[in-house]
């Protein structure tokens, strides 16, 4: 509304002109109602709301971001990184700096982040990150939004269990190993000549205790890599005799299945400082998943080359196997999952074997990823730095 004066300044009239604010009313009140929603929501379940702008490297918290490290790193004078970082407990701090750094870096890789902190009055917790990260057109990180929440209470239960099944798998070995004697004893003939029927028996018998013993080594890996108690003891390792040293454990598999195997292997890939058992381990989990999910007379290809700066040593194995699904990508590597085209045509399999492999991957330094299509195979990826692997 604007007066309307005469030539001596004398008040006559307005003009004014309305506008019908309701629909904007009312979308601010819902705005309102959502925002106090979210605020209660996030309060109840202690779950922190951040923003951080890391161009400035300038956070924006909430309460609950104060009370989960005790302290506000909004106004840091060091900045909200260097802050964050001094919070991160010494026995996680560079493997947290580093996955953050890389998640920065890759435009493709998830923020989702767990990691141990020690307060200010020396309290310890767990945190999980998780957050969306803004980008420009260049893929240069600008922002990210996030939440953070306390899972010390899940940890914890999840080490009793692991634990748990550490013991519980220790114990099993013992009667198997029995069981495994005696039985290669009778089939033998240690004990005598058996007939045919027996022998089948047998055989059944032997198979099926080859097989739990499989599974228990597999759950006992994972429970001390798991533990921290799966020590890296690293050493030289030259790639062609390990390669040769697999080629013979799963000789009778391939020509079982008639599949066509080949080794490549670049003759200017040096030795590595690797540990021999985890090494043998990662060959073993992908070869014998790239062996178990091909068809017969499929084809089979190790290959280990330098990537094109010669910096790392990538290994490929490659299938031509059933694929994965891609709507099931993001969880290959969890833990006792198995893509649902092979559950019902393939039953033998823990789900453990790619789970303990990027474990064993991630926690020593390299990278693990795949490229794969439903019914047209499958390449899983792993690289090292030339120096080898880190010491865990």
């Amino acid at each position: 509304m604007s007066p309307i004066l005469d030539i001596d300044g004398s008040l006559i009239g307005f003009m004014a002109t309305e506008e019908d604010v309701t629909e904007l009313k009312n979308r601010e009140e819902v705005l309102e109602l959502l925002t106090n929603r979210f605020m209660r929501t996030t309060s109840a379940a202690n779950i922190a709301t951040w923003e951080w702008d890391i161009t400035t490297d300038k956070l924006i918290n909430d309460t609950i971001f104060f009370k989960l490290y005790g302290a506000d790193l909004n106004f840091d004078p060091r900045g909200a990184y260097e802050a964050w970082k001094s919070f991160l407990h010494p026995d996680n701090r560079e493997r947290t700096v580093n996955d953050l750094q890389e998640i920065l870096q890759n435009p493709k890789k998830p923020f989702d982040l767990k990691y141990k902190i020690i307060t200010p009055t020396g309290e310890i917790k767990i945190l999980r990150a998780i957050a969306e990260v803004v980008r420009d057109i260049n893929g240069k990180p600008l922002k990210a939004y996030g939440v953070n929440w306390d899972i010390t209470l899940e940890e914890e239960i999840d080490h009793a269990k692991t634990e748990f099944i550490s013991l519980a798998s220790h114990e099993l070995r013992t009667p198997m190993t029995t069981v495994r004697w005696y039985a290669e004893m009778l089939l033998h003939g240690d004990m005598g000549n058996l007939n045919d029927t027996q022998k089948d028996y047998l055989k059944t018998i032997a198979d099926g205790n080859l097989h739990l013993v499989n599974i228990v080594n597999a759950l006992l890996d994972v429970s001390r890599m798991e533990l921290g108690t799966l020590a890296t003891k690293n050493e030289v390792i030259n790639f062609s005799a390990i390669t040769e040293q697999i080629k013979n454990e799963f000789q009778a598999h391939l020509t079982k299945k008639k599949l066509n195997y080949h080794a490549n292997i670049d003759p200017s890939v040096p030795n590595i400082s690797a540990d021999p058992k985890f090494i043998e381990i990662i060959f073993q989990n992908l070869l014998s998943n790239a062996i178990k999910y091909t068809p017969n007379k499929g084809t089979i290809t190790l290959s280990i080359h330098l990537n094109a700066d010669k910096t790392h040593v990538i290994i490929a194995v490659t299938d031509t196997g059933c694929g994965i699904p891609s709507s099931e990508y993001d969880r290959i590597f969890s833990k006792l999952f198995r893509a649902t085209n092979v559950r019902n045509e393939f039953s033998e399999g823990t789900g453990l074997g790619l789970y303990l492999t990027k474990s064993i991957v991630d926690s020593t330094g390299g990278k693990i990823w795949f490229e794969s299509e439903e019914n047209n195979g499958s390449t899983f990826f792993v690289s090292y730095p030339v120096e080898g692997m880190r010491n865990v």
